[in-house]
């Protein structure tokens, strides 16, 4: 379930207008989730999906989830290759994963989900912003004002 809640997040906190070989790009909310977590049927799909993603988005590591809607029984992390893959037994590993082999080799995020890693990285693993990101900042703010709220005591209002 956890994978719908991280699909939602992606619309709130949607991609922004990048520049990328010199030409301006607008990437959609789908190219965002896309971009983050691809879905794969059956097994045998897999190989096909690893070659298909990394035509459009090298040399980044990607989350694969094995199943059907509702029913994700299998999750991967893979650098773009079948023999570089690594199997998980939630999707949350998988991301936690994913996020330290982006971080260990120094990868730029996906322009595609850049502000959702940056999400993570902020909020997750607690990392301090090197550049500011307004939207990014008050979404953490927020949930940390929710966050606060529900384990204060009833009589006492957060502001």
């Amino acid at each position: 379930m956890n994978i719908y809640w991280i699909k939602l997040l992606h619309a709130v906190l949607p991609p922004t207008t990048t520049v990328i070989d010199g030409k301006r790009k607008k990437f959609t909310i789908t190219d965002s989730q896309k971009s983050f977590t691809l879905q794969i049927g059956q097994a045998h799909q897999m190989e096909h999906a690893i070659a298909m993603s990394q035509k459009q988005q090298n040399p980044y590591p990607t989350i694969f989830v094995l199943g059907k809607s509702f029913s994700f029984n299998e999750f991967f992390v893979t650098m773009g290759d079948t023999k570089n893959c690594y199997k998980f037994a939630s999707y949350l590993e998988a991301v936690d994963f994913c996020f330290k082999l982006i971080f260990i080799f120094k990868l730029k995020y996906p322009a595609e989900c850049e502000n959702f890693w940056k999400f993570i990285e902020h909020f997750c693993y607690r990392f301090p912003f090197k550049e500011s990101n307004p939207r990014i900042k008050t979404f953490i703010s927020d949930i940390n004002k929710k966050i606060v709220a529900l384990t204060l005591p009833k009589n006492v209002q957060c502001t």
